[in-house]
């Protein structure tokens, strides 16, 4: 797009997740304890890890903040299997790399004949890069601002509707989790522990939605300290 449309073309560093993500065999040693593991900064590196183990096979996904190789993914699989025995060795399906937003959405969407959606205008929830269904959400709200532009002329004005309720019922929650993801990626695995260990985030804080997020409620402290 044009710099005078004053749309974004390009992700700045922590805003874009690289993923590897492969579905093994399911070990004969595994347990119910082992069902599903999160693992936040693996290794001391910078991202996550997760294995989930269904009935016939187990899930792994690798992400990280800067680019890898398929050794480097094998050899953290490796990790993962030492710290989780359901992660078989024969991979079933998958075995691939690829990117995802992690940010909030785009300050503006819209652009005369133009507009933004999906991961285009990185609307994933930027802790977990999980957003189809707000980019569904969202496609309905551009249809509708479509519908309703009795001109026809599709121009930045008559699209703005489209942006303005997006942002209303959804991109104003994605950007404070952005905000508590930036937070993530500056601490060391010691700072992290301390965080969950005395309560600061807990499990709740990293699973909610975007659709209703209160920062005050996300980190414990008073808004009205000194």
């Amino acid at each position: 797009m044009p710099e005078c449309c004053g749309i974004q073309k390009h992700t700045e560093k922590f805003e874009k997740f690289y993923i590897y993500r492969a579905f093994y065999n399911k070990a004969d040693d595994c347990d119910d304890f082992n069902k599903y593991k999160v693992c936040l900064l693996p290794e001391g590196k910078l991202g996550i890890g997760w294995v989930a183990a269904e009935d016939e096979y187990t899930d792994l996904l690798i992400g990280r903040f800067e680019p890898f190789d398929i050794n480097e993914a094998e050899r953290t699989a490796e990790y993962f299997r030492s710290k989780n025995p359901c992660l078989g060795n024969e991979i079933k399906c998958g075995g691939q790399f690829a990117q995802i937003p992690v940010r909030q959405p785009l300050a503006v969407l819209v652009a005369d004949g133009y507009a933004a959606i999906g991961d285009s205008t990185f609307m994933t929830v930027p802790i977990i890069g999980s957003g189809i269904a707000k980019s569904f959400k969202a496609a309905k709200m551009l249809a509708d601002a479509i519908i309703s532009d009795a001109t026809c002329t599709y121009s930045a004005e008559t699209l703005w509707k489209y942006q303005l309720d997006y942002y209303s019922s959804l991109g104003n929650g994605l950007a404070v989790l952005a905000q508590v993801k930036l937070l993530l990626t500056k601490l060391t695995p010691d700072e992290l522990d301390y965080i969950l260990d005395n309560g600061i985030l807990t499990w709740r804080e990293l699973t909610i939605t975007a659709e209703s997020t209160d920062i005050t409620k996300m980190i414990h402290f008073s808004p009205g300290f000194a």
